[in-house]
């Protein structure tokens, strides 16, 4: 789990950055960065009591797997478009939304599924080292992508592609977890 949340976490992150470059480059305006931004990040503020509920019923390993991969496939999105030169700032809101929505019902499933895995003795721990990964990973993922935004020739299509790749990973093991993980 310690690995799929550093994984995930530093997609998330370097995502961020991405898009902030992209938005940019593409709009010369902070102003369209700041809306891109606050796409991303209003689910957060809104999605989390609906997500935790649904954590608490159903399967929590699920619910990670199905949000890794959704992640996946808007990441490949971003990455294609990116790419092609197709990509347009509205292109990037949208799926900054949708990407925050995700992302919001992402992490109390993440968090639920703790005591699943983690024996009652230990779970301050498992706790902590969560949330250590969470801020560690605000730190990784930027450094990941940092190289491919400066590269001639490389970009944010390139930096998408890696977040697809970390949301592969993340996904890959989440599935291999073996647990009952309803509340």
């Amino acid at each position: 789990l310690w690995l799929s949340s550093l994984s995930a976490g530093g997609a998330a992150w370097a995502l961020i950055v991405a898009r902030a470059w992209l938005v940019y480059d593409l709009s010369d305006s902070s102003l369209w960065v700041g809306a891109t931004t606050f796409a991303a990040m209003a689910p957060l503020a809104l999605v989390p009591p609906v997500a935790g509920y649904l954590a608490d019923k159903l399967d929590r390993k699920k619910i990670l797997a199905w949000a890794f991969a959704l992640q996946f496939l808007h990441n490949l999105i971003l990455a294609i478009l990116a790419i092609s030169g197709s990509i347009e700032v509205w292109h990037i809101i949208a799926l900054s939304f949708f990407n925050g929505t995700i992302r919001a019902t992402q992490l109390p499933a993440m968090q639920a599924l703790l005591p699943n895995l983690i024996p009652e003795k230990d779970l301050m721990n498992g706790i902590a080292l969560n949330q250590a990964t969470f801020h560690v990973a605000r730190l990784v993922g930027p450094a990941l992508i940092a190289p491919l935004l400066l590269a001639p020739g490389s970009g944010t299509g390139a930096a998408f592609l890696l977040c697809t790749a970390l949301y592969a990973v993340s996904f890959l093991i989440i599935i291999r977890i073996q647990t009952t993980s309803k509340g």
